[in-house]
């Protein structure tokens, strides 16, 4: 995980995570022994931390809202 982007003004990071990181998220979703978090520090700004949740917990009673993938909203 890598801290590419961070912008105070607007408060936006952009973070890029590998397969790996992706796959280790997944793996601990199942785990109910797991945080389910992955940390990385990063020079000057603290800690980045990113949380997995399921579906179901995250979205609850509404619908997923639309994602840009390859270009076109899905």
């Amino acid at each position: 995980m890598k801290l590419l982007y961070f912008d105070t003004e607007r408060r936006v990071a952009l973070v890029e995570l590998t397969r790996r990181n992706l796959e280790v998220l997944l793996a601990k979703l199942d785990d109910p022994e797991s945080r389910k978090t992955l940390f990385s520090p990063v020079e000057n700004h603290g800690v980045v931390e990113v949380r997995a949740v399921e579906n179901e917990a995250h979205y609850g009673k509404r619908a997923a809202g639309a994602m840009l993938v390859h270009g076109e909203m899905v």
